[in-house]
Protein backbone atom coordinates (compact mmCIF):
# COMPACT_ATOMS: atom_id res chain seq x y z
CA UNK A 1 0.00 0.00 0.00
CA UNK A 2 1.27 3.69 -0.95
CA UNK A 3 2.03 5.94 1.35
CA UNK A 4 -0.88 8.24 0.21
CA UNK A 5 -2.81 5.28 0.51
CA UNK A 6 -2.40 4.32 3.95
CA UNK A 7 -2.52 7.68 5.27
CA UNK A 8 -5.95 8.35 4.00
CA UNK A 9 -6.97 4.89 4.78
CA UNK A 10 -6.23 6.54 8.46
CA UNK A 11 -8.00 9.44 8.06
CA UNK A 12 -11.05 8.28 7.05
CA UNK A 13 -12.14 6.67 10.55
CA UNK A 14 -11.52 9.86 12.22
CA UNK A 15 -14.01 11.57 10.11
CA UNK A 16 -16.73 9.51 11.01
CA UNK A 17 -16.41 10.94 14.58
CA UNK A 18 -17.23 14.51 13.54
CA UNK A 19 -21.01 15.94 13.59
CA UNK A 20 -21.00 19.14 10.64
CA UNK A 21 -23.11 21.38 12.02
CA UNK A 22 -23.45 25.23 10.78
CA UNK A 23 -25.76 27.91 8.64
CA UNK A 24 -26.86 27.99 5.47
CA UNK A 25 -28.06 30.85 3.39
CA UNK A 26 -29.25 31.04 -0.21
CA UNK A 27 -31.46 32.33 -3.03
CA UNK A 28 -34.74 30.14 -4.42
CA UNK A 29 -36.29 30.64 -7.73
CA UNK A 30 -40.45 28.76 -7.11
CA UNK A 31 -42.05 27.13 -9.92
CA UNK A 32 -44.92 29.03 -10.95
CA UNK A 33 -45.90 32.55 -10.44
CA UNK A 34 -44.27 32.97 -6.89
CA UNK A 35 -41.47 35.38 -6.91
CA UNK A 36 -37.85 34.90 -6.10
CA UNK A 37 -36.94 34.88 -2.77
CA UNK A 38 -34.09 33.73 -0.24
CA UNK A 39 -34.16 31.12 2.37
CA UNK A 40 -32.13 31.21 5.73
CA UNK A 41 -31.55 27.66 7.36
CA UNK A 42 -28.89 25.44 9.46
CA UNK A 43 -27.67 21.88 8.45
CA UNK A 44 -26.49 19.01 9.95
CA UNK A 45 -24.51 16.11 8.47
CA UNK A 46 -23.22 13.33 10.14
CA UNK A 47 -20.69 10.43 8.36
CA UNK A 48 -22.35 6.57 8.90
CA UNK A 49 -19.84 4.69 7.59
CA UNK A 50 -16.89 4.21 4.11
CA UNK A 51 -17.73 2.09 1.09
CA UNK A 52 -15.38 1.89 -1.85
CA UNK A 53 -13.96 5.39 -1.23
CA UNK A 54 -18.00 6.75 -1.05
CA UNK A 55 -18.53 7.97 2.61
CA UNK A 56 -22.30 7.86 3.43
CA UNK A 57 -24.22 10.41 5.43
CA UNK A 58 -27.30 11.10 7.28
CA UNK A 59 -28.27 15.00 7.05
CA UNK A 60 -30.45 17.26 8.52
CA UNK A 61 -32.06 21.20 8.03
CA UNK A 62 -34.95 23.45 8.64
CA UNK A 63 -35.13 26.27 7.51
CA UNK A 64 -36.98 29.50 6.76
CA UNK A 65 -38.46 31.08 3.26
CA UNK A 66 -40.74 33.55 2.45
CA UNK A 67 -42.79 33.42 -0.79
CA UNK A 68 -44.68 35.84 -2.35
CA UNK A 69 -46.92 36.15 -5.23
CA UNK A 70 -49.67 39.47 -7.04
CA UNK A 71 -51.89 39.13 -9.43
CA UNK A 72 -54.82 40.32 -10.91
CA UNK A 73 -58.18 38.06 -10.17
CA UNK A 74 -61.68 38.39 -11.12
CA UNK A 75 -64.10 38.46 -7.95
CA UNK A 76 -67.57 37.70 -8.75
CA UNK A 77 -69.44 40.90 -7.79
CA UNK A 78 -66.72 42.99 -7.12
CA UNK A 79 -64.60 43.10 -10.35
CA UNK A 80 -61.38 42.73 -10.94
CA UNK A 81 -58.95 43.04 -8.07
CA UNK A 82 -55.13 42.77 -7.29
CA UNK A 83 -55.01 39.68 -4.86
CA UNK A 84 -51.60 39.22 -2.64
CA UNK A 85 -50.54 35.91 -1.60
CA UNK A 86 -47.74 35.69 1.23
CA UNK A 87 -46.40 32.62 2.44
CA UNK A 88 -44.11 31.76 5.57
CA UNK A 89 -42.52 28.30 4.78
CA UNK A 90 -40.77 26.46 7.61
CA UNK A 91 -38.71 24.15 6.21
CA UNK A 92 -37.50 20.88 6.73
CA UNK A 93 -35.37 17.74 5.14
CA UNK A 94 -33.75 14.53 5.98
CA UNK A 95 -31.99 12.15 4.16
CA UNK A 96 -28.68 10.21 2.87
CA UNK A 97 -25.56 11.84 0.97
CA UNK A 98 -22.76 10.13 -0.77
CA UNK A 99 -19.76 11.79 -0.84
CA UNK A 100 -16.51 11.41 -2.14
CA UNK A 101 -13.06 13.14 -1.81
CA UNK A 102 -11.82 15.11 -5.01
CA UNK A 103 -8.69 16.57 -3.59
CA UNK A 104 -7.06 17.15 -0.17
CA UNK A 105 -9.54 20.15 0.36
CA UNK A 106 -12.29 19.07 -2.02
CA UNK A 107 -15.39 16.54 -1.36
CA UNK A 108 -18.39 16.42 -4.12
CA UNK A 109 -21.58 14.75 -2.88
CA UNK A 110 -24.77 13.56 -4.01
CA UNK A 111 -28.19 14.17 -1.39
CA UNK A 112 -31.82 12.21 -1.86
CA UNK A 113 -34.14 13.37 1.05
CA UNK A 114 -37.56 13.61 2.48
CA UNK A 115 -38.51 17.71 2.36
CA UNK A 116 -41.65 19.06 4.18
CA UNK A 117 -42.71 22.37 4.74
CA UNK A 118 -45.26 23.96 7.01
CA UNK A 119 -46.93 26.88 5.33
CA UNK A 120 -48.66 29.75 7.26
CA UNK A 121 -50.55 31.54 3.69
CA UNK A 122 -52.45 35.12 3.70
CA UNK A 123 -53.98 36.43 1.07
CA UNK A 124 -55.22 40.58 0.72
CA UNK A 125 -57.82 41.52 -1.67
CA UNK A 126 -58.77 45.03 -2.06
CA UNK A 127 -62.33 45.81 -0.48
CA UNK A 128 -62.25 41.93 1.26
CA UNK A 129 -60.82 40.35 4.68
CA UNK A 130 -57.91 39.16 4.94
CA UNK A 131 -57.79 35.09 4.37
CA UNK A 132 -55.73 32.67 6.30
CA UNK A 133 -54.34 29.47 5.55
CA UNK A 134 -52.31 27.09 6.76
CA UNK A 135 -50.72 24.03 4.90
CA UNK A 136 -48.57 20.98 5.37
CA UNK A 137 -46.38 19.25 2.61
CA UNK A 138 -44.13 16.61 1.75
CA UNK A 139 -42.30 15.14 -0.75
CA UNK A 140 -38.89 14.36 -2.56
CA UNK A 141 -35.49 16.73 -2.09
CA UNK A 142 -32.30 16.30 -3.73
CA UNK A 143 -29.21 18.66 -4.46
CA UNK A 144 -25.80 18.57 -5.70
CA UNK A 145 -22.75 20.59 -3.91
CA UNK A 146 -19.18 20.43 -2.97
CA UNK A 147 -17.52 20.81 0.57
CA UNK A 148 -13.77 22.39 0.83
CA UNK A 149 -11.89 22.20 4.27
CA UNK A 150 -11.28 25.53 5.65
CA UNK A 151 -10.26 26.42 9.25
CA UNK A 152 -12.52 24.43 12.16
CA UNK A 153 -14.95 22.85 8.81
CA UNK A 154 -15.82 23.87 5.45
CA UNK A 155 -17.45 26.03 3.16
CA UNK A 156 -20.78 24.48 1.11
CA UNK A 157 -21.78 25.38 -2.20
CA UNK A 158 -25.24 23.04 -3.05
CA UNK A 159 -27.89 23.13 -5.92
CA UNK A 160 -30.73 21.72 -4.55
CA UNK A 161 -34.56 21.09 -6.01
CA UNK A 162 -37.92 20.42 -3.75
CA UNK A 163 -41.33 18.72 -5.42
CA UNK A 164 -43.94 18.92 -2.51
CA UNK A 165 -47.47 17.72 -3.22
CA UNK A 166 -49.69 19.49 -1.00
CA UNK A 167 -52.19 22.52 -0.99
CA UNK A 168 -50.39 26.15 -0.86
CA UNK A 169 -53.29 28.42 -0.96
CA UNK A 170 -55.17 26.49 -2.96
CA UNK A 171 -59.07 27.99 -2.25
CA UNK A 172 -58.15 30.85 -4.39
CA UNK A 173 -57.08 31.69 -8.42
CA UNK A 174 -53.53 32.14 -7.99
CA UNK A 175 -52.94 29.16 -5.33
CA UNK A 176 -50.39 26.84 -6.08
CA UNK A 177 -51.30 22.94 -6.02
CA UNK A 178 -47.68 21.99 -5.51
CA UNK A 179 -44.45 23.83 -3.99
CA UNK A 180 -41.69 23.14 -6.42
CA UNK A 181 -38.57 24.99 -6.00
CA UNK A 182 -35.09 25.48 -6.88
CA UNK A 183 -32.22 26.58 -4.18
CA UNK A 184 -28.53 27.54 -4.80
CA UNK A 185 -27.47 27.90 -1.49
CA UNK A 186 -24.09 28.73 0.30
CA UNK A 187 -23.01 27.84 4.00
CA UNK A 188 -19.93 26.81 6.68
CA UNK A 189 -20.31 23.61 8.20
CA UNK A 190 -18.17 23.50 11.75
CA UNK A 191 -16.38 20.68 12.50
CA UNK A 192 -17.29 19.17 16.43
CA UNK A 193 -16.73 15.72 18.28
CA UNK A 194 -20.29 13.91 17.84
CA UNK A 195 -18.84 11.34 19.99
CA UNK A 196 -17.51 12.79 23.33
CA UNK A 197 -14.07 12.32 24.36
CA UNK A 198 -15.12 10.14 27.24
CA UNK A 199 -17.44 7.90 25.85
CA UNK A 200 -14.91 6.55 23.47
CA UNK A 201 -13.09 3.42 23.80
Amino acid sequence: MSTTAAAESEAAPARHDLLRIGPTFGGVLPRGDLEPTFMAGLLADLPVTAVRGIELSAYGEVGWSPLRQQDDVIIPGRGQTQLVQNTQVFLGEAGLRASVRLSELFYAHAALGLAIDVTRTELKAFSLPAEAQNDLAWGPGGGLGVLMSLGPGALLAEIRYRELTGDLGGFNDIGEPALGRGTLHVGYLFALPAVPPTWRS
